[in-house]
């Protein structure tokens, strides 16, 4: 499993999220057309992790995940964007955690979309 796998699946598991943009959480790019809100993940880069506790090193992971919210709407855009950040900020376990690193908004012209990035370092173990 890949990191953006193991972040849709968290994503898709939370009733607060697919509430908000049902299964609409992609990798890299959404479909044409597709219904909004949505969410758009990408991996930014992935690098072996180096621990000093007793979990061996070539059994973890860690990347850097951006996560991006879209809609037409700016106050909506944001809601999602805070139900994506509760769950991966609620991530400590051995197997998946995150934390974030940045935020920042935007407006797309092209699309009349506003969009909410946010950056991830993502933890997990190997499969």
């Amino acid at each position: 499993m890949t990191h953006l796998q193991a972040v849709r699946d968290v994503l898709l598991a939370s009733p607060e999220v697919v509430a908000l943009v049902d299964a609409r959480v992609y990798p890299l790019v959404a479909p044409q057309g597709v219904a909004r809100p949505f969410v758009v993940l990408t991996l930014v880069s992935a690098v072996p992790y180096h621990t000093h506790t007793d979990v061996p090193a070539d059994l973890l992971e860690a990347a850097r995940v951006q996560v991006r919210t879209y809609g037409p709407e700016y106050v909506a855009v944001h809601a999602v964007a805070k139900a994506v950040d509760d769950v991966l900020g609620a991530l400590s376990g051995p197997v998946l955690s995150a934390t974030r690193d940045n935020q920042s908004d935007g407006y797309e012209d092209e699309t009349s979309l506003h969009f909410v990035t946010a950056d991830y370092f993502v933890h997990r173990s190997r499969d």
